[in-house]
C-alpha cells in the first residue's frame, strides 16, 4: 500500500465521519474502526504521524458517539473495545 494515497483518503474519511453528514452511518463508523486496526496490523509504515494522530482521535470520537452512528452494541459490539485494540496496535508500531 502506498503512503500518499492512504494518508490522503484517511484524512477525507476522518473529515466525513466527524461531520453531521455521518449521522446514522453505522457501516462507515464500523468500517473505519476495522480499517484502522487492519492497517496498523499490516502496513503501519504507511501511516504518517499526522494521520496517526487523526486515526486515534477519530477512533475515540466514534467510540464516544456510537449512538450518533446508530450502531447497536448488540450487533456491532462496543466501539470502545475496538478503540482499545487500535490503541494497543498503535503503541506497538
Amino acid at each position: 500500500m502506498a503512503a500518499l494515497p492512504f494518508n490522503y483518503h484517511a484524512d477525507a474519511f476522518v473529515s466525513y465521519l466527524i461531520s453531521e453528514a455521518a449521522s446514522g452511518d453505522l457501516d462507515g463508523a464500523s468500517c473505519f474502526l476495522g480499517s484502522a486496526a487492519r492497517i496498523l496490523k499490516t502496513h503501519p509504515d504507511v501511516i504518517s504521524a499526522d494521520t496517526q494522530t487523526k486515526l486515534m482521535s477519530t477512533a475515540k470520537y466514534i467510540s464516544d458517539h456510537q449512538i450518533f452512528y446508530g450502531a447497536d452494541v448488540s450487533i456491532y459490539g462496543s466501539f470502545e473495545d475496538h478503540v482499545d485494540e487500535i490503541q494497543k496496535l498503535s503503541e506497538h508500531r
